[in-house]
């Protein structure tokens, strides 16, 4: 008995060119600034795009399982091997075209993004990926063996659209965002965040349940007995999706793990991630980076052992010697040295998320002092700073000989301000560590 139908006739056949137009239609409208040099970034930003051609995926399934049930090939007993056999070949065509149209938008965003070799996209990331293909492929499916092709390719069309669309305009039911699959599309755009747990295992969830509902259909033997537990299994499945949501925000990231850096030399020991370690730019703000820290221990500056590009816990342990280094951008030596002092200053700032407008004051005229003994020129490392002259006018930024007076800080006086301001902030009740 073939189960297979010939590929020229198959629905698959006439969608392919559609659903890759409107893939590649969808990312030319989203995507037009650069790409990000990291392997999830470049796996994520595509599914706002690739989302689009799903209804289309979706309608494939269902005029070809109409197909398969009009074929009268349906013959196993019970949710079996054989059923989910069916489910898989007579899927492949409508799955291989969504893969094709996702990983030519992947393709894309590595080499905008200049992603390097080094790292990979996380699994839980790919995951996620699949089983919202996977969803459209089983509720095509099951459209197109409960109702006629004239019903259920539209259905699957306009029913597909609104899941892939609706939640994500809700802003207020956000579990159901996720559900979707939504948090693809936002979770990854930094080296130090990748998907939340929450946020893949949702549309897992709702893909099992979706398959399990087509294996059910699938099968020819109790149908009443077979489809009620399918029907019961998928509710608890959805069921549990919603629960692993509810309570999320529109945030659907989660800090990465931190086995995944790559820590490497001394004074200090710089801990990167694999992306970042590899790419063009790594060495050379390593590079930056221990020539900024020899520099402020020879004006008498000690400074945290550890640079790490990790995000900073929520309750760090009390005494960690770390500087946590979040800074993304190009191997700009002033930049970097700014950013590496702006790091080590908002750590140690007494109150930090309590200060007033003398308190930012203090705060910016230590990191520009930081930054100096760093080695950074003072025009260079000059931090922009604005005045407002009345209450109602728009705040206007100040000269670089303004702001060089405001601050009143040298090179040969920069150790002597830093070092005051830090060890004001050493004994404070609301210190930041």
């Amino acid at each position: 008995m073939r189960q297979l139908l010939p590929l020229r006739v198959r629905p698959a056949t006439w969608a392919f060119v559609p659903i890759i137009l409107i893939m590649w239609f969808g990312y030319l409208n989203f995507y037009t600034g650069p790409g990000a040099p990291y392997w999830d970034a470049a796996f994520s930003r595509p599914a706002n795009a690739f989302w689009f051609g799903l209804p289309l995926v979706a309608a494939v399934n269902a005029a070809e399982f109409f197909r398969l049930r009009s074929g009268r090939v349906l013959r196993s007993v019970v949710i079996t091997r054989s059923a989910l056999r069916l489910f898989v070949a007579h899927s492949a065509p409508g799955f291989a075209i969504a893969a094709v149209g996702y990983l030519s938008l992947v393709a894309v965003e590595v080499v905008r993004g200049g992603v390097p070799s080094a790292g990979y996209p996380s699994p839980a990331l790919l995951a996620a990926v699949l089983a919202v293909i996977v969803a459209a492929l089983a509720f095509g499916a099951v459209l197109g063996l409960t109702m006629h092709v004239i019903f259920s390719v539209p259905l699957a069309v306009v029913l597909t659209f609104l899941w892939v669309t609706v939640p994500r305009s809700d802003g207020y039911n956000l579990g159901w965002r996720h559900m979707a699959g939504y948090g693809l599309h936002e979770c990854c755009e930094t080296f130090a965040y990748t998907i939340a747990w929450q946020a893949w295992l949702a549309p897992v969830l709702v893909a099992l349940a979706l398959a399990l509902l087509a294996l059910a259909f699938l099968s020819a033997g109790n149908k009443v007995v077979v489809r009620l537990g399918a029907l019961v299994a998928g509710t608890i499945l959805v069921a549990g999706a919603f629960v692993t949501t509810s309570g999320m925000t529109a945030n659907s990231s989660a800090s990465r793990p931190v086995n995944d850096l790559v820590c490497a030399g001394d004074s200090p020991i710089i801990c990167t991630w694999p992306e970042q370690a590899g790419g063009a730019d790594g060495a050379a703000v390593s590079d930056t980076l221990r020539t900024a820290f020899a520099s402020a221990a020879s004006r008498g500056i000690e400074l945290p052992a550890t640079v790490t590009a990790a995000i900073r816990p929520e309750e760090p342990s009390s005494g960690d010697d770390i500087t946590y280094f979040g800074y993304t951008g190009p191997a700009d030596t002033p930049a970097v040295i700014v950013a590496y002092a702006d790091a080590i200053t908002s750590s140690r700032v007494c109150g930090y998320d309590n200060l007033d407008e003398a308190g930012y004051q203090r705060l910016t005229r230590a990191s520009y002092a930081l930054a100096l003994t760093m080695g950074g020129g003072p025009n260079d490392v000059l931090p922009e700073l604005y005045v407002v002259s009345a209450a109602d006018e728009e705040p206007e930024l100040m000269s670089p000989e303004e702001i060089l007076a405001s601050l009143d800080v040298s090179p040969d006086s920069a150790a002597a301000v830093y070092t005051e301001w830090a060890t004001a902030q050493s004994d404070c009740p609301g210190k930041k560590e």
